[in-house]
């Protein structure tokens, strides 16, 4: 994970999808930080298990299994496997893994209102 490919626009837009749950829950709860603090821990959880999977995903690991299903589809396709795996890599060489970032953002969050609260 390379700080140098975020994109801002991206990382911002990221942001402010995953912090609408815990901003409706801390609206609706009686005990508003708690609760943001709470959903803020959940969300960054789940977005840390999806953020392994991508990390997974960025660094290849996948695929073979994705050159088999491109071979199913395509069956006339002479495509060689070296190939495919070098156009994969070059595909994924300015990516971010923006889901293992959120989630450790807001686990810090969660963490940092508990100590506040």
């Amino acid at each position: 994970m390379k700080l140098k490919n975020i994109r801002i626009r991206e990382l911002i837009i990221s942001l402010i999808i995953s912090l609408l749950y815990p901003i409706a829950r801390a609206v609706i709860s009686q005990n508003h930080l708690i609760a943001f603090s709470d959903s803020t821990l959940i969300i960054g959880l789940l977005a840390i298990m999806i953020g392994i999977f991508n990390a997974a995903v960025l660094h290849g690991d996948y695929d073979i299994a994705s050159y088999l299903a491109h071979r199913r589809r395509f069956k006339n396709d002479e495509l060689d496997f070296n190939t495919y795996q070098k156009s994969q890599e070059e595909k994924r060489k300015d990516s971010f893994n923006y889901p293992l970032f959120i989630g450790i953002i807001f686990i810090l969050i969660s963490f940092l209102i508990n100590i506040i609260a």
